[in-house]
C-alpha cells in the first residue's frame, strides 16, 4: 500500500486539528497521520514544517513550562537557518542554503 509521506502536509493539518486529535480510522492510517509520526520524521520537513510542528507542541505542551528539548531543537535549527545580508534577513529554505 501507499504509505503517507507528506510531512509539511501532516504538520499543517494537524495545527488546525491539534495535538490531541486522533484519526477515526485504525492501523496504518490512524499511525501515518499520529504526533508520534510527526516527531519521527521531524527532520524529513522543511523549515515550514518544522516551524509547524514546533508551533503545535509550543500551543500544546508548554502552559507556563519551558519548551521541550525537541522544541527547543527546532528553534535552534530555524534560528540557524537566519541569514542576513546588509539590512535585509531571512530564513534559509533549508541546511547551507542561501535561497529564501
Amino acid at each position: 500500500g501507499h504509505v503517507f509521506a507528506s510531512f509539511d502536509d501532516l504538520a499543517e493539518a494537524r495545527m488546525v486539528l491539534g495535538a490531541d486529535w486522533e484519526a477515526p480510522a485504525s492501523g496504518a492510517i490512524r499511525e501515518d497521520l499520529s504526533m508520534q509520526r510527526l516527531r519521527d520524521k521531524i527532520d524529513e520537513c522543511s523549515v515550514r514544517g518544522k516551524a509547524a510542528a514546533a508551533a503545535i507542541y509550543l500551543d500544546t505542551d508548554t502552559k507556563g513550562k519551558r519548551p521541550n528539548s525537541f522544541v527547543n531543537a527546532i528553534l535552534d535549527y530555524i534560528v540557524s537557518q537566519i541569514r542576513v545580508q546588509g539590512r535585509t534577513a531571512y530564513v534559509a529554505t533549508s541546511q547551507g542554503s542561501s535561497h529564501a
